[in-house]
């Protein structure tokens, strides 16, 4: 099986982890694929920064986990969209 998580799952896991992360581990002992885009993984970092004021370094240490855990792949082109939030269509891309 494979998974992609959207940002917010991650948003989720820099907030409070304990959930995401007994999700992930179950995605780990049940041989699940993780994926995640640059897209997410940069939307990540700026929502943490940005919104929760997080300072960067920690943003990116989550970034670095979640890469550790996931295999990044390229988004490809698509002729789907998301037209009530552009910011929904790489996601959508993605998986």
């Amino acid at each position: 099986m494979k998974v992609l998580f959207d940002t917010n799952f991650y948003i989720v896991e820099g907030l409070s982890g304990a959930q995401p992360r007994r999700v992930l581990r179950g995605c780990v002992m049940g041989n699940v694929r993780i994926f995640v885009s640059d897209f997410i993984l940069a939307e990540t970092r700026r929502v943490l920064v940005e919104d929760f004021g997080f300072q960067n370094r920690r943003a990116g240490l989550l970034a670095k986990r979640i890469q550790e855990r996931a295999r990044v792949i390229e988004t490809p082109p698509s002729r789907h969209v998301v037209p009530e939030d552009e910011n929904d269509t790489p996601i959508l891309r993605a998986a």
